[in-house]
């Protein structure tokens, strides 16, 4: 008779263990080390994860951890900080206080009684993603026109606290731009937001999913553009504010009032038939740069994207970073330059070859002794706005920002994030955020209505405030004064104690845009149960240090009006 310890592993975490009860699967992995090693496979846990909590780890570069996120997405907490008009923040939830004020510089806990996965921010809005598929949104969809009060038929309403999109399908991704939204169930229905109350249904045979050119893999929301890559590697674009998709919307939409019922807004969706725009394909004589004998006549093809600002960034397989710029947002005119073959991928080598990387200056801090760059192999890249990330977290942990107006083609390279397991790097108009696998955040930049997340600070006395008004007109009035709010010109770690003053908490996920943050949260040590695990993670710190200056903000990016 065969002995369970015989069954190769691969049977082993693909059929038989996700068929075990949790508490037996705790049980049989304390029997011995083979089972205590099978037991905590990432890759069984990253699938038990993303089956029954519909978390995927979208937006970071995530590779390990997913059984201690299993215990913790239990109870995870969601946080948000910096600028709270248009809605964006939803004070009226907040846990442990019912003020109201213009901004928060530091994390302060929403009640949401839904269990939140995934976040993400809009120019003035959040869109959370819960375990049960749900999309909850609020804040503003689109500020820069005139609001119509409760009307989710239009994008400028806004929304004070979080409500739940009614839809048909359970959605599985979401990405979000600055005024538009994109939620993808994992098959074949595809919506985009331009107006939460009315959810745009895309009907197209380009994005069926009846062939791998046509099944779609991963949506992402650019500043204006929507974008889809395929099984393939192909990548389509939508860009929704603009002719001809735009005209066929106004065509299709009613002006239905859509307004929201016991916490949820019950959509009206609107099928629009549309042809996506094909982009062109990656270059067929890209370098070898980690060699596979198994794959050495096999082409690479795009296996993620990411877009920004007229722009969008591709990774293949082969771990090559490719870069397309958009020249323009009407569709027809993109698809003559395209059929002229005027628009091609760029490859930038010093993103993703090690031979490249390692001589970037920069790279080395000045005076600090570090071994040489040996391997590099990116798994993960983000875009946002003018700015993208590349990350490698295999061997050397790697980050590199690129910055599409000033030397695209060379990255800018921050010391303090290097080598410390950064997995996400999100920001706004003026403030980064970087959070690490060890579910540590960090951010830098400038104060931006507290989006930096790092409270009042304490400092020189810079400005002071009238406390007596009503004194007598002979009485000299006294002054309070008050530390000027600081940038951080250094990488400085966020906390979330200020309300509860719990302090052992690990940060999962972060999302930033305009002049605001949100981060999803889980306690460490919450109470805990016979099938439960005692968790414990450290990292050391990169630094607490800030500086006063409004001007330090290291790498500034053009101004946006999302505020």
């Amino acid at each position: 008779m065969v002995q369970i310890i015989e069954l190769p592993i691969e049977l082993l975490i693909d059929h038989l263990l996700p068929c075990i009860p949790l508490r037996d699967l705790l049980s049989l992995s304390c029997t011995c080390k083979y089972f205590a090693l099978v037991c905590g496979d990432d890759t069984f846990w990253k699938r038990k994860t993303s089956n029954e909590y519909n978390f995927e780890g979208a937006g970071s570069a995530r590779t390990s951890g997913f059984k201690h996120l299993y215990r913790g997405l239990r109870h995870p907490r969601v946080f948000v900080w910096g600028d709270a008009q248009n809605g964006r923040l939803a004070l009226n939830k907040r846990k442990h206080a019912d003020r109201s004020e213009r901004h928060v510089d530091y994390p302060v806990e929403l009640d949401i009684r839904h269990r939140v996965v995934h976040l993400a921010a809009g120019g003035w809005s959040f869109h959370a993603l819960t375990d049960e598929g749900k999309v909850l949104v609020w804040g503003t969809l689109d500020s820069t026109s005139f609001q119509e009060y409760e009307n989710l038929g239009v994008s400028s309403t806004e929304v004070g606290e979080p409500l739940a999109l009614v839809l048909p399908q359970r959605i599985k991704s979401l990405s979000v731009g600055r005024r538009h939204a994109i939620l993808f169930d994992g098959g074949c229905n595809i919506y985009i937001l331009l107006q939460w109350g009315h959810p745009i249904r895309l009907d197209t045979p380009t994005l069926s999913g009846d062939r791998p050119e046509s099944t779609v893999v991963q949506v992402e929301a650019g500043w204006d553009v929507c974008t889809f890559l395929t099984e393939a590697g192909d990548v389509f674009a939508i860009f929704p504010f603009h002719s001809p998709f735009s005209e066929t919307v106004t065509e299709r939409t009613t002006q239905s009032v859509v307004t929201p019922q016991g916490g949820e807004v019950p959509c009206v969706c609107v099928d629009v038939q549309h042809h996506p725009t094909r982009l062109p394909s990656i270059p067929d004589d890209l370098p070898t740069l980690h060699p596979d004998p198994l794959k050495s006549s096999v082409p690479p093809r795009l296996i993620q994207i990411a877009a920004g600002d007229k722009f969008v960034v591709g990774l293949t397989d082969g771990g090559h970073v490719l870069k397309l710029d958009l020249p323009t947002y009407d569709a027809s005119e993109l698809s003559r330059i395209i059929a002229r073959g005027d628009l091609r991928w760029d490859y930038l080598p010093k993103f993703c070859d090690v031979a490249h990387v390692r001589n970037e200056p920069g790279f080395r801090p000045q005076g600090q002794e570090q071994t040489p760059l040996e391997d590099l192999k990116v798994t993960h890249i983000s875009a946002q706005f003018l700015t993208f990330v590349v990350y490698s977290t295999v061997g050397s942990s790697v980050v590199l920002l690129g910055d599409v107006h000033n030397n695209p083609r060379s990255p800018k390279i921050i010391p303090e994030l290097q080598n410390r397991g950064v997995i996400s790097v999100v920001l706004g108009d003026y403030h980064y955020c970087a959070l690490t696998s060890s579910g540590e955040l960090f951010s830098w930049g400038q104060y931006s209505n507290g989006a930096l997340g790092l409270g009042s600070p304490m400092g020189p006395l810079d400005y002071t405030t009238h406390t007596q008004f009503y004194a007598p007109p002979l009485m000299p009035p006294t002054h309070h004064a008050r530390p000027r709010p600081r940038d951080a010109e250094a990488p400085t770690q966020v906390h979330f104690h200020h309300e509860d003053n719990v302090r052992d908490r690990y940060v999962f996920a972060v999302a930033a845009s305009g002049w605001h943050c949100g981060a999803l949260v889980i306690d460490l040590h919450s109470s805990s149960t016979s099938t439960q695990v005692t968790l414990t993670w450290k990292a050391a710190p990169i630094t607490t240090k800030h500086r006063a200056s409004h001007q330090s903000h290291r790498f500034p990016v053009e101004p946006r009006p999302n505020a």
